[in-house]
């Protein structure tokens, strides 16, 4: 067998972190709190627990996932451009037009349908879940369609704004990385192009001892200055660390073979799916499993509040435990048919639109 492609553990690293976001969303919400909190945070008697030191507190770093997802998509969509620049340099414009259609429709097609059936589920009264009413504006299952269909067309006319950004979480918040998602391609895609034609200006550059006009704004440029902020500290670190790890990984065979194992590449493969229907599959399974596996063992109702659940001791952790094997059992398969079905076939839609757009 051929060894696998340079870019293959791509795929495994985006797995891993999809996993993790989706791991994440599952306990998030007063179950392990504490995880998602640093080792040093305060109060003392609330911390200090293992799960929350690096490399472990990893696990639950989902915040974190988000720019990996970003420098990953990043990366390799630059790897098949510089490619294509380097092997068939006159079809790199192509490529570019080809990348940038392909792109739009790989992203949405799967988060319109997904938006749509998830709007068809809450109207149905399927979701075992609490969406608050800045959420929902109103809607109600089984009442006023016309109604929910607005909250949709609203939705979708919001998710696929790349150019202003509506903070609009709809019934599947992780989705609100999607135009983030799809501007960031279209400014890597901008940004080939410009670096193509800037290396040519500075190839241009005469041999005058000194920055003439055209070239004189070189000797202003600085490093750029992060505000005081922490929302702004918080994702520019995360962002250089997943650069960093990123730029590790290419760089060591060692650490790609993990990521080129079997469960790596599936993980890889179904990740895009993982994404988007993870949280559908919680908001209809997760609550109902879990009050059932409790009522198996305590013979009663699943208690209203966290903490009178703690109290129980083991029925409380065997549920939960029970819980995340059955509902992620569920996940992974429910992601593997969404992308065998729907994922697979909205790749072959937008190739084949690409197809027609460019007369081939």
């Amino acid at each position: 067998m051929p060894p696998p492609p340079r870019t293959t553990y791509l795929d495994g690293l985006r797995g891993i972190a999809a996993t993790i976001v989706t791991t994440n969303h599952f306990f998030m919400g007063g179950l392990l709190d504490h995880a998602f909190r640093s080792y040093w945070a305060s109060p003392p008697s609330a911390n200090r627990h293992l799960i929350q030191l690096p490399p472990i507190r990893l696990l639950f770093a989902a915040h974190a996932m988000v720019p990996l997802f970003f420098v990953i998509s990043g990366y390799a969509i630059s790897i098949n451009l510089l490619h294509a620049r380097n092997t068939h340099p006159h079809t790199l414009l192509k490529s570019l037009s080809s990348s940038l259609t392909r792109r739009g429709l790989r992203i949405y097609l799967p988060v319109i349908l997904l938006a749509t059936l998830s709007q068809l589920i809450y109207y149905l009264g399927l979701y075992h879940w609490p969406f608050a009413d800045d959420i929902v504006w109103g809607r109600r299952p089984l009442t006023a369609p016309g109604f929910h269909l607005t909250y949709l067309l609203r939705y979708l006319l919001d998710i696929v704004n790349v150019v202003q950004f509506h903070h609009n979480p709809g019934l599947n918040g992780q989705l609100w990385t999607m135009p983030m998602e799809y501007r960031g391609s279209c400014v890597v895609y901008l940004v080939v192009s410009l670096c193509f034609l800037f290396g040519l200006h500075l190839l241009c550059l005469g041999d005058d001892g000194s920055l003439t006009p055209g070239y004189q704004f070189l000797g202003y440029v600085q490093s750029p200055r992060w505000d005081d902020e922490w929302a702004i500290l918080s994702k520019s670190w995360k962002s250089l660390g997943a650069v960093l790890l990123v730029y590790a990984v290419d760089c060591s065979p060692v650490l790609q073979r993990p990521l080129n194992a079997r469960l790596s590449q599936y993980l890889g493969r179904i990740s895009f799916s993982l994404y988007l229907v993870h949280q559908s599959v919680y908001h209809v399974a997760r609550d109902p499993v879990r009050n059932m596996i409790w009522w198996m063992l305590a013979g009663s109702e699943y208690p209203v509040s966290m903490e009178e659940a703690r109290m129980a001791g083991m029925p409380f952790v065997l549920s939960w435990v029970g819980t995340a094997v059955v509902v992620g059992a569920l996940v992974l398969y429910v992601a593997g048919l969404w992308t065998r079905w729907v994922d697979v076939r909205c790749v072959r839609a937008a190739r084949g639109v690409e197809r027609w757009l460019t007369g081939q």
